[in-house]
């Protein structure tokens, strides 16, 4: 009989040990997770990731996100100044998401353990592209739709044309249906279709305080994504002028800029595609050690809160480990940013991308694909390189 209660009471604490170790959860207290938006009464959108009591991650497509530490039940999530609050309790997370790029922008976040594994998209999956149209505009459309499918994965995102949604992913579901968005800080994107005669129709939610239809017209190919480039007005030689950290104008001609060859980054920190394009800059910084870089940012309430824009930008350009000079342009207007590039027709986009040579010769670059575009990124990476080489020679 000893014998027996002894084999039962080791029994349950094998079994105690499994049931505490087990839905996702390790030793140290990380958890797999499936992360929930709740943007409506309705509509979700989900994506994997990781809680630990100090730190959360989102798994946005092929790139991660992670929130650290701030206070008790409150996370930061860089570099968009976002905020993640709330605890786990009862076996699940119950929070929001505040967007600190925008005045009392709150979303409802939960999370659950995560109970399947994670699929891989298989390789060499063919791209299919669709024309984009919002009700009321038959004759333009938005963007381009660009997603690799499988049976249990979506990958791609919209590409327009000063740049693109980042990186869209999901999954087909069992009606029939295709469910897929981003999350990455800034952007917050759900969209659900299903498919019609030659194309698709949907739904499309950025965060909770949009929500449309759209049609997705199938095309034969994908569309000629080359690089764009800001137009110059004739006969205006290079100059600009930005704000340094005490507030002075700087102002540059071609012969006062800090290179020979300087690259300069007209973007801002609220600007999803300009983050995808620091990352190449710095690749080419690293590649080009004799070129200078510089960045004039177009800020969000610049002129309202400007010493609260200049802890923005010092913060991103330490998040970002970006060790070229930053600079401030003015509030976040494409008026104003042509403005202060007066050789530029017109600035039609964040980013632009300016490469002067100090003989006066001006090479520019107009928006930016990121890299879920896929070829379209890999050519926006040869066009930065040739401008360099071009000035070079």
């Amino acid at each position: 009989m000893n014998r027996a209660r002894t084999n039962l009471a080791a029994l349950g604490s094998v079994l105690v040990l499994l049931l505490n170790s087990g839905c996702g959860e390790d030793a140290s207290g990380l958890r797999s997770v499936l992360w929930a938006f709740h943007l409506n009464d309705s509509t979700t959108f989900k994506m994997r990731g990781t809680y630990h009591p100090e730190h959360l991650e989102f798994f946005n497509g092929p790139e991660t996100l992670q929130a650290s530490i701030l206070g008790t039940d409150s996370f930061s999530l860089p570099p968009f100044d976002g905020l993640i609050t709330g605890h786990w309790n009862a076996g699940q997370f119950e929070g929001q998401w505040t967007d600190g790029l925008r005045n009392d922008y709150r979303v409802r976040l939960t999370a659950t353990e995560a109970r399947d594994a994670a699929s891989e998209l298989e390789e060499d999956v063919p791209w299919k592209h669709w024309d984009a149209f919002m009700p009321g505009n038959d004759s333009t459309p938005f963007g381009t739709l660009m997603l690799q499918v499988t049976h249990n994965r979506i990958q791609g995102t919209i590409a327009t044309p000063t740049g693109d949604f980042r990186h869209l992913h999901g999954a087909p579901l069992s009606d029939g249906s295709w469910e897929f968005g981003t999350f990455d800080g800034a952007h917050l994107y759900h969209l659900r279709t299903w498919p019609a005669k030659n194309g698709l129709f949907g739904t499309f939610h950025s965060g909770n305080h949009y929500a449309s239809t759209f049609r997705g017209d199938l095309r034969a190919h994908s569309p000629e994504t080359k690089p764009l480039e800001a137009p110059l007005r004739d006969s205006i030689p290079f100059e600009a002028h930005a704000y340094n950290r005490d507030g002075e104008r700087v102002n540059w001609t071609a012969k006062t800029l800090p290179g020979e060859i300087t690259v300069i980054d007209i973007m801002g920190t609220w600007c999803p595609n300009c983050l995808d394009e620091i990352s190449l800059l710095k690749q080419l910084a690293a590649a080009h050690p004799d070129v200078a870089f510089m960045s004039v940012a177009f800020e969000r309430g610049a002129d309202e809160q400007p010493e609260r824009t200049w802890q923005r930008i010092e913060q991103y350009r330490n998040e970002l480990n970006v060790e070229w000079p930053m600079y401030l342009g003015g509030p976040a207007n494409k008026q104003k940013a042509g403005d202060a590039f007066p050789f530029l027709e017109r600035v039609a986009s964040f980013p632009t991308t300016v490469f002067v040579h100090r003989d006066g010769r001006i090479i520019t670059h107009s928006g930016f694909n990121g890299p879920a575009t896929g070829s379209a990124h890999q050519a926006e990476i040869a066009a930065f390189e040739q401008n360099i080489q071009s000035l070079l020679n």
